[in-house]
């Protein structure tokens, strides 16, 4: 028992030094530690999950960028990987969906307009 532990423990109230003198507060430290344990590795495993699931949508999105390339010749579309040096140099990472949509509603927009 450090000093500080025991400085609360002289100050606590009959309940605490009771749960002490039967361990009781020693169990319920170690539940607390548990589950204060068992909290972090949830929640690195739900961001872990949403990295892959993130992951995935990128890799579905590029394959459609892909698709569009080819088929509507919309070569302005980036995906999600850098490969152009222009991307590097400029380190524009920025949200490739956004831009992307925003692309496609424009010209969406002008061949409406043009109709």
């Amino acid at each position: 028992m450090t000093l500080k532990e025991a400085e609360m423990l002289f100050n606590a109230n009959d309940k605490i030094r009771e749960m002490a003198a039967n361990g009781e507060l020693q169990a319920f430290h170690k539940r607390c530690s548990d589950t204060q344990s068992a909290v972090e590795t949830g929640y690195t495993n739900v961001m872990d999950q949403l990295d892959r699931i993130l992951k995935q949508i990128s890799e579905m999105e590029d394959e459609v960028y892909d698709d569009m390339r080819e088929t509507e010749s919309l070569e302005r579309l980036r995906s999600h990987e850098r490969t152009s040096v222009i991307d590097i140099i400029a380190l524009s990472g920025g949200n490739v969906a956004l831009e992307n949509y925003l692309i496609i509603k424009g010209l969406a927009e002008t061949k409406d307009e043009g109709s």
